[in-house]
């Protein structure tokens, strides 16, 4: 994670509060003005590119603050705190245990300020008794650089979304590590307790590990299924224009499909001219449904068509509605907290289709393959 961590654009914005921090704890000590012209000035470079990106990024994408699919930042508390505890648990804990330990602090948060509270007082008193600075600055290092990620979800059913924790991880190793550090190099026994601990977390990542390579060795054969499929149903003869729906976005927690689903299927055809669209509703195979039909689908002749979960009662995700020249898509039942749908529905345009240069087909997964609907 540490080296997957300095790859990610969270850390562009956290970087700079972080060089206040080390300035903070590390540089030799100055009068307060002195240090507050020290960092003004070091964050002054840091300053202008910032409005400079915030120009651009109006100027391109039209709004200033907000991502992941959102145009404003969400001031609510409760999601945030939920969400920075997901991210604490998933470094210790892998879904559906991770989700079990978070209903249970939240049931009872008497014992989750309890927590908070008690870390944050050893933390105090371990780094003033032993005089050491680097425990406090990686428990405060943690704490900033968790805070670009608070305004998004982990996955309520997988461990989709634990790429949150990567960066984070980095500091939060470090605070450990320290922590033990001071805590044992006294002891007759420091080594053996240290490497106890440490061996302690290596077994349990590596049980993670072994625990969701599965899912990974699952999901690249459903992708390979996929593709040997398309390649099978493909002619070439003919002006292809692809509708992609309800693609499997991931397998209970491992990547799949999304924004890259034409181009994968180019990719792995040698890059063959054809068209298409993906429609930004997919679906969500998992572990306990794997290679089971998941979803009935139904179109009328009026080019109304209809998708309802087979397996479980919420097998959908994405956005809510997708226009396309050729029809409106929709999720249905849409629960925006888990961001989770019941049913898909579509009203195509029976009048375009019919007039439309291209030989159309609809393109879903159900679970099991990949099916073909020839639409002209």
């Amino acid at each position: 994670s540490i080296v997957f961590s300095l790859f990610i654009k969270e850390i562009a914005i956290t970087f700079p509060a972080l060089v206040v921090l080390i300035d903070l704890f590390f540089s030799q000590k100055e009068s307060i003005k002195g240090t507050i012209l020290r960092v003004s000035k070091r964050l002054s470079v840091f300053v202008l590119v910032f409005i400079l990106y915030l120009l651009i990024r109006y100027g391109v994408v039209g709004y200033v603050v907000g991502y992941y699919g959102s145009e404003h930042l969400s001031l609510n508390f409760l999601p945030k705190l939920k969400m920075f505890v997901d991210i604490v648990l998933s470094m210790f804990v892998y879904s559906p245990y991770r989700q079990t330990f978070k209903e249970i602090l939240f049931k009872y948060p008497y014992i989750l300020g309890f927590l908070f509270f008690f870390i944050t007082l050893v933390t105090w008193f371990v780094s003033k008794k032993y005089k050491d600075k680097v425990l406090w600055f990686s428990f405060l290092s943690f704490f900033i650089t968790v805070l670009p990620f608070l305004n998004v979800n982990f996955s309520f059913y997988s461990d989709e979304g634990e790429r949150y924790a990567y960066l984070v991880s980095v500091f939060f190793v470090i605070f450990l590590a320290q922590f033990f550090h001071l805590l044992f190099s006294k002891l007759k026994i420091s080594t053996i307790l240290y490497f106890s601990f440490v061996g302690l977390f290596v077994g349990v990542s590596l049980f993670e590990y072994f625990h969701k390579e599965d899912y990974w060795v699952k999901s690249a054969l459903i992708r390979d299924n996929m593709l040997n499929e398309f390649a099978e149903k493909l002619d070439k003869s003919k002006n292809n224009y692809f509708i992609f729906l309800a693609m499997p976005d991931n397998f209970s927690g491992a990547q799949l499909t999304r924004n890259g689903v034409l181009d994968m299927f180019k990719l792995e055809n040698n890059f063959f001219g054809m068209s298409g669209e993906r429609v930004t509703i997919y679906t969500l195979p998992t572990k306990f449904d794997y290679g089971q039909k998941i979803l009935d689908f139904s179109m009328n002749d009026d080019f109304s068509l209809s998708m309802e979960a087979k397996v479980k009662e919420h097998v959908f995700t994405g956005e809510i509605y997708y226009f396309s020249y050729y029809g409106k898509f929709s999720l249905e039942n849409y629960n925006k907290v888990v961001s989770i749908g019941e049913s898909v529905v579509a009203n195509l345009s029976k009048e375009r289709i019919e007039k439309s240069p291209y030989d159309i087909q609809l393109v879903y997964f159900d679970g099991q393959r990949l099916n073909f609907v020839a639409l002209n």
